[in-house]
């Protein structure tokens, strides 16, 4: 068995520089450190020991977790505040890319918590990043936005995750198809219909402030309240 690492350098020994790692699910080898290595390749006990030896989560360990679709790593890193807030933005887009509804479900959530508390309960950084660009590949620079992907995917639960969290469904790629568009020409009909009517509605519009509160009323005796009583004359 291996000793432990002494306290004073526990979580330093546990987060060396990143070195090369093979992954089963990728099929490529890749420079990692170990809890990026145990993140991607959805091993949520070996992140959760990480965390809680001191090792400190972060929004590329995120990132690699959606990508893969761990939904329950994804929990464990988020938990230890790994991509907070609009940080998880990448891990968003990476998730439904994907196709991973539950993780991307996961991420949306704890962007909404953490969130400017917008008045349509959404908040500017979820939506943001719900409708940014998915990062093209060399030979292929279409502007297509994490909804669209998921839509030519057939990604329905992923498509139903990012309108949830504010993606424009009128929003169109280079070649001027909109996200359902794209999953008609994928043989998504159903979905692509559910997005037609996304793309119809109104927009939502920002509920207005709640009202202030009102000022407390003073306390008072009954008495004061009450008209003085007429003394009978005589």
């Amino acid at each position: 068995l291996l000793a432990a690492p002494a306290p004073a350098a526990g979580a330093a020994a546990l987060a060396p520089p990143p070195a090369p790692v093979y992954s089963k699910l990728t099929d490529a080898t890749a420079p990692r450190t170990p809890l990026h290595a145990a993140a991607e390749n959805g091993f949520g006990r070996a992140v959760a020991a990480l965390r809680d030896r001191g090792v400190a989560t972060n929004a590329a360990a995120l990132e690699l977790a959606a990508a893969q679709g761990h939904a329950d790593v994804c929990l464990a890193l988020l938990l230890g505040g790994g991509g907070g807030g609009g940080d998880c933005g990448g891990a968003l887009l990476a998730a439904a890319a994907g196709g991973h509804a539950e993780a991307a479900e996961a991420i949306a959530l704890s962007m909404r918590r953490a969130g400017d508390g917008g008045g349509d309960g959404i908040g500017a950084a979820l939506r943001a990043a719900a409708s940014q660009c998915a990062p093209p590949r060399a030979d292929d620079a279409t502007g297509a936005t994490a909804l669209m992907v998921a839509a030519g995917r057939g990604a329905a639960g992923a498509v139903a995750v990012l309108l949830a969290a504010g993606a424009d469904a009128r929003r169109a790629d280079a070649g001027g198809h909109a996200a359902a568009a794209l999953a008609r020409l994928a043989g998504h009909d159903a979905l692509a219909t559910s997005l037609d009517e996304a793309a119809s509605a109104p927009p939502r519009v920002p509920e207005p402030p709640p009202p202030p509160p009102l000022p407390p009323v003073p306390t008072r005796g009954a008495s004061n309240f009450l008209p003085p009583l007429s003394r009978p004359a005589g």
